[in-house]
């Protein structure tokens, strides 16, 4: 089965987002090769953020290229690309390849945030007589920006104290790895190679966050609606009790992962983007009423309603105790990233950005 890139995330709540115009994003995409001795070095770099964001960038270089000096990331890559070099042409030539990126998980953020995946990768080959032996190294931090404020967020701008001090001794000395969605956050750390993750919904775990941030992304404005009179067709968008997959958003994002195909056309073609489908849960968890929002080419249309309308029943929606349709909406982004593997199969390497989530 193939495997291709999915973010799925559910509006639940309405959210101010902080649009970011075109020109205020920075893009680098660069492939450099250093040669000396017959042994080439490659830098790859895909990088994609707001600029003008110091504190993201100090941060972004630190983690990239262990570079505690640079202010802007420009100059982290420039300093870092002398260095390759010098190694390169000062009798001690390097064989192998370094691999950096920054990705915008959500280019309009998610109100006053924006959230980033960095992501590392070196690959040191050796050559002994005729065996070539490669060792690889990778690494990825996902990190959330606070446009107001010009910081990177912490567990500390979230959650309310005496929450705060039990996530702080589980996080222990580990790296934060932080992604905000619309409707709820995941924190987590990397330990022994593997990812340990915990989900916090805005509405279900309220009580946990602090005033402040509440206030900030409007869930204080939070209201359930109330009005029974209308019957049993009216669809909510919002109840007290929202509607679940079954075992929950980390079983959702295996389930797709599983089941949704990457339309071959659109594959040989690098048809890409974020298809935005609408559907609503029955009270008795079934999926009707399927409907592309947001449309990107009919060949990812038609494969994400498809897949939507496969889905197995879910756990309904309530209001007052009472089962209630309600109306959710997925966005699904198709991505393929990395070269073909053959100029005839266009095989791709998928990005799995957030799948690990």
């Amino acid at each position: 089965m193939k495997r291709i890139n999915k973010v799925v995330l559910v509006s639940l709540i309405s959210l101010t987002s902080l649009i970011v115009s075109a020109q205020d994003t920075t893009k680098i995409i660069s492939t450099d090769y250093f040669k000396a001795n017959e042994k080439i070095h490659k830098v790859n770099m895909n990088m994609a953020y707001i600029s003008n964001t110091h504190i993201m960038e100090k941060a972004c270089a630190e983690f990239l290229f262990n570079d505690s000096a640079s202010i802007t990331l420009k100059d982290a890559i420039k300093r870092f690309q002398n260095g390759i070099g010098k190694k390169v042409d000062g009798g001690n030539p390097i064989d192998g390849m370094h691999t950096f990126n920054i990705q915008l998980l959500d280019k309009e953020g998610i109100g006053p945030f924006t959230c980033y995946l960095l992501g590392k990768t070196e690959v040191i080959a050796e050559r002994t007589g005729n065996n070539l032996s490669r060792k690889r190294t990778s690494d990825s931090w996902n990190i959330v920006y606070d446009n107001e404020n010009r910081r990177l967020l912490g567990l500390e701008d979230l959650l309310k104290q005496e929450e705060l001090e039990k996530v702080k001794g589980e996080l222990g000395e580990r790296r934060l790895q932080l992604i905000l969605y619309p409707d709820h956050l995941l924190w987590g750390y990397q330990a022994d190679g593997k990812l340990t993750t915990h989900d916090l919904s805005f509405t279900n775990d309220s009580r946990l966050f602090a005033d402040s941030f509440k206030k900030k992304i409007g869930l204080d404005k939070f209201a359930a609606p109330t009005d029974q009179n209308d019957g049993d067709a009216k669809v909510y968008d919002v109840v007290e009790q929202m509607p679940s997959f079954p075992g929950g958003q980390s079983a959702l994002f295996q389930w797709l992962s599983s089941n949704i195909k990457y339309p071959a056309k659109a594959e040989e073609n690098d048809i890409q983007g974020r298809v935005i489908v609408t559907f609503v849960v029955e009270r008795d968890g079934s999926i009707t009423d399927v409907k592309v929002v947001k449309s990107v080419h009919p060949l990812l249309d038609e494969e994400a309603v498809r897949v939507t309308k496969s889905m197995p029943r879910w756990i309904a929606g309530k209001q007052q105790g009472k089962p209630i349709r309600v109306k959710y909406t997925i966005p699904l982004t198709f991505n393929l990233s990395g070269p073909a593997e053959s100029k005839t199969s266009h095989k791709k390497n998928y990005d799995r950005r957030i799948t690990e989530w």
